[in-house]
């Protein structure tokens, strides 16, 4: 059993002892007298009764009968009680009492009492019988002249009593025994589910993550299934980190073999400039290399500014703007033996940033005229559900093209990694990170030989 459930069972059980023991004493030291102060309560109001029924000269006779029998009690009537003594006047009572069957031990009307009832003219006592089962309860009520006596028989209740408080530990004891049992068992409901909490922690710590396995209906399943969720969101997050980082290698790896022959050219190129070996092509190869490593370095930085830049967002003639670009391009497709063909819905009008939109169309309209291997290059723009779509695709021999990296940084249709062909490797990099940053969805389908490219801009 560990700490948190001895906590609970320890406190718990404490309540409920504190709360028998209470209880208990409750019944031992108040419950007798309290039953005792009820009786005497309504005795006095069988008095008060009787003195109202008296004082509005109703019959005492009929009176004193009425109330005997609507009250059970026992009524004594004294006359000329202020000429009597104290023995003539409980001579008297005594035998009235003993007229009515009323048994007793000991009874006796003190003189201070008597003295008392001629003062305030009333007093109560409680005459216990000793070797009887019951105790006299007695109320002397001077009305006028009269002593009147009210009499009520109260039962020995202290036997009875203490059956009911033996009666009382025993019911608690089983209750507290019971109590104790499920009490156990909900701890165990409750410290079982932390237990699995805990378990999940260290797992977790140890980039191990296995479901907890809480079924219990309640608040407890609810963090169990909390905990899972952000469980499995921290083995994506993990394995995308992962991913995030074989590809910044894989970057790094492919920036530096780029980067390498440029530099080795322009190194070897140099040392001829400076023996003199100049055939007057050095200073151009140099340029030449320089300006590719330059146009490498830019489209990096590119590449890192997309989602930190924020874009002025202009109101953009698509149609016209995608005219453009082809009619510009149009010369590079023939310099590579293809023929642009295109399809473009006149007067779409958009929303969006003029830098973004301009690299995300140029990258993938050069993309598809380095990689054609067909020589024809198909264009298409129509506006569909309010959205401006635009598809392109071109011919490709390479069946072995990985749509799952395709978007990867250096990731090439060209194995053989042609300086003349391949490029940066960064154009569909660039051009998904657009796509993302401005919630463009962008699809990538190989079919039938042909690589399309489809992206749905909102208009």
């Amino acid at each position: 059993m560990n700490r948190l459930s001895k906590k609970f069972l320890i406190g718990i059980v404490g309540i409920l002892l504190l709360s028998c023991a209470g209880t208990i004493a409750f019944h031992t030291v108040f419950l007798e007298r309290y039953y005792l102060h009820e009786k005497r309560g309504g005795l006095s109001a069988v008095c008060d009764g009787l003195s109202k029924a008296i004082s509005q000269g109703d019959d005492i006779g009929a009176a004193i009968a009425e109330t005997e029998a609507a009250s059970q009690v026992i009524v004594v009537r004294i006359e000329q009680f202020q000429e009597k003594d104290n023995d003539a006047v409980n001579d008297e009572i005594r035998s009235a009492f003993q007229e009515h069957g009323i048994g007793f031990q000991k009874y006796w009307l003190w003189e201070e009492d008597q003295n008392r009832i001629l003062d305030e003219g009333s007093c109560r006592r409680l005459y216990e019988q000793e070797r009887l089962d019951y105790s006299l309860l007695v109320e002397y009520r001077k009305i006028g002249e009269t002593l009147y006596v009210v009499t009520r028989i109260v039962p020995n209740i202290a036997d009875a009593f203490g059956i009911i408080h033996t009666f009382l530990l025993a019911v608690n004891a089983v209750s507290v025994a019971v109590s104790i049992l499920m009490i156990v068992f909900l701890v165990r409901r409750i410290v079982r589910p932390l237990a699995e909490f805990q378990a999940f922690a260290e797992r977790m710590e140890q980039n191990q993550f296995v479901p907890v396995q809480v079924h219990t209906k309640d608040e407890l399943e609810e963090v169990a299934d909390s905990l899972n969720s952000m469980g499995r969101r921290i083995v994506c997050d993990q394995a995308s980190l992962e991913a995030k980082n074989r590809q910044m290698e894989q970057l790094l790896d492919n920036v530096a073999h780029d980067l390498k022959t440029p530099i080795s050219l322009i190194q070897l190129y140099a040392d001829g400039l400076k023996d003199g070996l100049d055939d007057g092509t050095f200073v151009d190869t140099i340029r030449t290399e320089s300006r590719q490593m330059a146009e490498m370095a830019d489209r990096l930085l590119y590449l890192s500014r997309i989602d930190k830049t924020e874009q002025e967002m202009v109101q953009i003639d698509l149609s016209e703007r995608l005219a453009r670009l082809i009619e510009a391009y149009a010369v590079l497709a023939e310099s590579n033996h293809l023929t642009i063909f295109h399809e473009l819905e006149s007067q779409i009008l958009i929303t969006a940033s003029e830098e973004q939109i301009t690299s995300l169309f140029t990258n993938l309209i050069t993309n598809a005229i380095k990689y054609a291997s067909g020589g024809t290059i198909q264009i298409e723009l129509v506006k569909k559900n309010g959205q401006a779509v635009f598809s392109i695709w071109n011919e490709t021999d390479n069946q072995t093209l990985d749509l799952a990296r395709i978007w990867e940084p250096y990731y090439v249709g060209e194995p053989s990694r042609s300086r003349s062909l391949s490029g940066t490797g960064l154009g569909l990099s660039i051009v998904r990170k657009i796509c993302e940053r401005q919630g463009y969805p962008i699809e990538c389908a190989l079919h039938d030989g042909k690589l399309a490219f489809t992206v749905a801009i909102p208009c």
